[in-house]
């Protein structure tokens, strides 16, 4: 499901994309080709041409000055291109001061092609084989990066040494946020407050913390290539964080984004183990709430009511 964006669209000019060009370059570029990409649902996406070799480049914008998250984005990006082989885009520059133009930005690496909610009507269906091994194989060989600091972002040191009693802390406060946007029914709050005091013992389970992308979805994954030969171009906007990898394989599988086929490649790098079906009810749970929180919209909260009803007969 495609939704709206969350904050105000920025509306950037071929002027003010100029200035920012010329400001990661060092050097006067005039961009020739502005134009916004479908996606982001938080910030606003640019493709951006101009005259030379680093030509195309995109451009993250975000209707505020010092806005955290555009910084913390582009540390995230540095820190998978130095630990891992995980296609991500290539940061380039950001700044949040607003004194080039009144917004925060982030350049960085346009991948090759388009993303997988705009390219799926296209695939055919060795193309969709073919990327769910890619798929698979990329995210397995992701999960093999792990550290005994603590699960946390990948940027700092890890700072939560039981992954389930960090997880519950998540899930509270997204109830929280979630029933003060009025949508969720009252009558349902005892049975969610239920099932978040049972997550340390469903989800308790000797785990290292393990790095996940933490948002893989058809709109992060980029595709390239003609019908019949499309291949996996690589991800966008990772999360980083540190943590048991079954909240990134229950992401990956609420918007319905693998199939088997992603299993089976994933299992030539790590081993899905037995009980998962039942412990992804809960990241779903999360999911549903923070979409609640985050979209507001009746979809989301009939979705999380109806998980909140299952999962609450069962804790």
């Amino acid at each position: 499901m495609a939704d709206e964006p969350i904050n105000p669209v920025v509306k950037l000019t071929r002027e003010e994309a100029s200035r920012i060009v010329s400001a990661w370059l060092g050097e006067e570029r005039v961009v020739t080709r502005l134009r916004r990409l479908t996606g982001g649902c938080v910030h606003t996406v640019f493709e951006v041409h101009f005259e030379g070799d680093e030509s195309p480049v995109v451009l993250k914008v975000s209707h505020r000055v010092q806005d955290l998250s555009i910084s913390t984005e582009c540390e995230v990006l540095r820190y998978f291109r130095r630990h891992t082989e995980f296609p991500v885009p290539e940061p380039h520059a950001c700044d949040l001061s607003g004194e080039i133009v009144p917004y925060s930005w982030l350049a960085m690496e346009r991948l090759e092609g388009s993303h997988l909610g705009d390219a799926r009507t296209e695939l055919t269906v060795e193309d969709q084989a073919r990327l769910q091994l890619e798929l698979g194989h990329a995210v397995g060989l992701l999960h093999t990066h792990t550290r005994e600091a603590g699960y946390g972002h990948c940027w700092a040191e890890g700072s939560a040494s039981s992954w389930p009693a960090h997880f519950q802390g998540w899930v509270s406060e997204e109830q929280e946020a979630a029933w003060a946007t009025g949508l969720m029914d009252d009558g349902d709050r005892a049975g969610c407050d239920a099932i978040i005091e049972a997550i340390p013992r469903f989800l308790q389970r000797d785990v290292i913390p393990t790095l996940v992308h933490g948002d893989i979805w058809a709109t992060n994954i980029m595709v390239a290539g003609q019908p019949g030969q499309t291949r996996l171009s690589g991800f966008l906007d990772p999360g980083g964080l540190f943590a048991d990898p079954e909240y990134e394989l229950a992401y990956l599988q609420i918007w319905h984004t693998v199939d088997d086929s992603f299993f089976l490649a994933y299992s030539d790098h790590q081993e899905v183990a037995d009980g998962y079906e039942s412990r992804r009810l809960f990241y779903w749970l999360n999911t549903l709430l923070l979409h609640v929180r985050a979209f507001r919209t009746d979809y989301y909260a009939q979705a999380a009511t109806d998980l909140i009803r299952r999962l609450a007969a069962v804790v």
